[in-house]
Formats: C-alpha cells, structure tokens, sequence
C-alpha cells in the first residue's frame, strides 16, 4: 500500500457514478486502515531510530542512519498528507 494507490482509489470514489459510490468508499476506507496500519509500523521504526541516534552520536553509522530517519519522516509526511485527504474526500471535513 502506498499514498499513491490510496490517492488513486480516493480518485475512483470521486469520479464514480452515485451506484458504485459504496462500494468505492468501502474499498478506499480499507486501503486507508492498511497505510494507517503502515504508518504506525513506520512511527515505532523512527521511534528506534531516533533512540539510537541518541545513545550513540558519534558512531561511524550515524550520518547512515541518521540519512534513514529523515527518508522515514518524508515516507510518514507522504502517508499523512494520502491519509487526511481521504478523510476530507471520503467523510468530508469533519473528518
């Protein structure tokens, strides 16, 4: 699962004939529960990422996994970003 597939299937919903309306929301609401799912694998991996950086400035890997940590921060922006704008097509902006 990925920002994009959810963005695509957001999209789907969106352009979908009042019929298939149903359907296409109960199909994008699972994709946005799976990269939610996703999203918090992503948050406890930084989590331990950011405990080692702080137990061991210094190390010759820092900058390495230091470089890993701000590709997961981007990767959850990514995610975040797919996640409330389903929320705001899906269930409007109450959401």
């Amino acid at each position: 699962m990925t920002p994009d597939s959810l963005d695509q299937a957001v999209e789907r919903y969106r352009t979908a004939r009042v019929a298939m309306r149903r359907p296409m929301r109960d199909s994008a609401t699972a994709m946005a529960q799976e990269l939610a799912e996703q999203r918090n694998d992503l948050v406890k991996r930084m989590e331990t990422r950011w405990g080692w950086l702080d137990r061991n400035a210094g190390h010759p890997q820092f900058a390495e996994r230091e470089d890993a940590l701000i590709q997961d921060i981007h990767e959850y922006e990514r995610m975040e970003d797919a996640l409330n704008r389903a929320a705001s097509v899906l269930y409007g902006d109450a959401a």
